[in-house]
């Protein structure tokens, strides 16, 4: 039996009872395109509430997201703080073994060019810097080295120099010339190393004489490496990586394992610690307080009611402002025998349809924005940390809250809509 086959057979009290219970012989099509015509034809105002939807729904997202991952890198922090150190002892006595073991000449020819290759001792532009910043350091030691030599000359010619002053002379010069001697082995290990660099760039064969100078500039390097490694610390980030590589080519190295075992753990720990370190320092810089994180802030929780709240009392006064427009339309329908019920279900449609649009461009936006946000202020950190199983039940809430706040706020103009008698709403002047 046809729908309309079965609204005419009923009458009498089944007819009441449903009228009475909100039924009413209108399709569903119908009644979407009843809403879809109200959005459009109020376009302006529906994009103003739908607006106001997307702003709440984004700070939403992004307040959760942000605390979340504010709370991840907290904890991070203080995981990476309290973990176990190394014996200090214990890596001292490593890097004194690998100085002694003379490691850069256990590697294969082949080995030694890769390890220099990773090394990036071929790349000489810093090299060639740091050997031009040597010149004038240089003259100044020369000089002074000159000048010192020349005073003490002259105070042992002087009849009435006394001992101490050719002492204080002599401990000059020697002072100058010790100043000058480590200048002149910086520039020799600078020039071994750049001629090394650019052996290696061109990729030219030097024969045994550059293998050894290879050899030289690698256990110079390796040597540094591994005698500032025995102080946490000493090494920058790019020295950090290049013991990092010398420690893997090590590895299999059997009469090393122990030492090479400690500096690899040494190095691991002092990694852990600066990343610690620079979580720690963001999160200050940023202003928030790991302590207080890791116990929970109720002011962001208040922050994100009273935004929901704000969103919730602007739709209704949209819909509102949608009534008082649609007073002709809604008599009008009431007068055709649209009944309560259809009314109601027409305005929560129409505040649901733009909840949920809303709520889902919010959530975008406020994931791209904490994102962004999370990348500027914590940098690579930021998105190791990033709240990704917790972020998906974020933006759940987000989205049933979207739809919730429309709905909410709609309840109360759909019942003023409702409730209006048709005689009076087609008196108003539009």
């Amino acid at each position: 039996m046809s729908e309309p086959q079965a609204h005419s057979q009923l009458y009498g009290e089944e007819l009441l009872d449903r009228l009475q219970h909100g039924w009413a012989p209108l399709p569903n099509k119908t009644l979407f395109t009843l809403v879809m015509g109200g959005l459009q034809i109020r376009m302006m105002r529906s994009l103003v509430t739908m607006v106001s939807i997307v702003l709440a729904i984004a700070f939403l997202t992004y307040t959760g997201l942000a605390n979340q991952l504010f709370y991840n890198l907290a904890e991070e922090s203080k995981r990476l703080a309290d973990s176990a150190p190394v014996d200090p002892g214990l890596i001292t006595e490593a890097a004194a073994a690998l100085e002694r073991a003379d490691v850069a000449g256990k590697l294969s020819l082949d080995e030694r060019r890769r390890l220099a290759v990773e090394m990036q001792m071929h790349k000489t532009v810093k090299l060639e810097a740091e050997m031009l910043g040597l010149t004038r350091p240089l003259q100044r030691a020369q000089a002074d080295s000159d000048k010192f030599a020349g005073e003490l000359a002259s105070v042992e010619k002087d009849p009435v120099s006394t001992p101490q002053d050719v002492a204080r002379a002599r401990a000059s010069i020697e002072r100058a010339r010790a100043e000058l001697e480590a200048l002149r082995a910086k520039r020799d290990v600078l020039n071994e190393e750049i001629a090394v660099g650019r052996w290696l760039r061109n990729r030219r064969n030097g024969g045994a004489a550059m293998d050894d100078k290879l050899l030289d500039a690698l256990r110079v390097r390796t040597d540094a490496l591994v005698s500032l490694a025995a102080t946490p610390g000493r090494l920058n980030e790019d020295g950090l990586r290049q013991l990092e590589i010398l420690l893997k080519y090590l590895a299999g190295r059997t009469e090393l394992a122990e030492p090479v075992k400690t500096m690899t753990e040494a190095l691991a720990q002092e990694k852990r610690k600066r990343t610690g370190s620079d979580i720690t320092l963001r999160l200050r810089q940023a202003g928030i307080n790991i302590q207080a994180t890791l116990e929970g802030n109720p002011l962001d929780t208040w922050l994100i009611i009273m935004a929901l709240l704000t969103c919730t009392v602007g739709i209704a006064n949209a819909m509102l402002m949608s009534v008082t427009e649609r007073f002709r339309e809604i008599g009008t329908m009431k007068c055709l025998g649209a009944l309560d019920a259809l009314i109601v279900k027409m305005f929560l449609l129409e505040s649901g349809m733009l909840g949920a649009v809303g709520a889902l461009i919010g959530i975008v936006f406020g994931l791209i924005v904490a994102l962004v946000a999370a990348l500027l202020q914590f940098g690579w950190h930021g998105i190791v940390n990033f709240p990704l199983a917790k972020g998906l039940v974020v933006l759940s809430i987000s989205v049933l809250a979207g739809l919730l706040l429309a709905i909410i706020g709609a309840v109360y103009p759909a019942l003023v809509a409702a409730g209006m008698k048709p005689v009076d709403a087609l008196r108003v002047d539009e």
